[in-house]
């Protein structure tokens, strides 16, 4: 199989587990739904994957690799990305104090972003949104 085809195919894959996520859970889909949103055979998804939870797997730790290197982009755009986090920490943080809870603040969101997309995306994404926010203005008020 070439690399064109094998793309195509995933991307079918991937574009019906979406399109059944979007009515159903991933525990609720199954094998025979997905191929048939797909338009692919069995064997060509057992080819590919084991399971939809697989599939779900290698979409969730592409959209992570993705983020990843678009927020490393942005911060490497951007060298004071750090200064506006520490700004907003009190002066009686030492600058390695406040650089640690800046590290905390920027690494933990990919953390709980990735915990999130392992979890189905569940709860809802503003839900999540308002969770990262909390984590992040809770570790950057803590000192006060």
């Amino acid at each position: 199989m070439t690399q064109k085809r094998k793309t195509q195919t995933k991307d079918k894959i991937y574009t019906a587990l979406l399109t059944l996520l979007k009515k159903y859970d991933i525990q609720h889909i199954s094998i025979l739904e997905l191929c048939q949103t797909a338009k692919i055979n069995r064997t060509t998804f057992y080819n590919h994957y084991g399971s939809q939870y697989d599939v779900l797997e290698e979409m969730a730790a592409s959209y992570i690799n993705h983020t990843a290197l678009a927020a490393k982009k942005a911060i490497d755009s951007n060298p004071n990305f750090d200064a506006v986090i520490t700004a907003l920490l009190p002066d009686t943080l030492s600058d390695e104090q406040k650089h640690s809870i800046s590290l905390l603040v920027q690494y933990g969101t990919v953390g709980i972003i990735e915990n999130w997309i392992k979890n189905n995306c569940s709860p809802s994404y503003s839900q999540e949104t308002k969770l990262i926010l909390f984590a992040a203005g809770n570790a950057c008020n803590f000192t006060k």
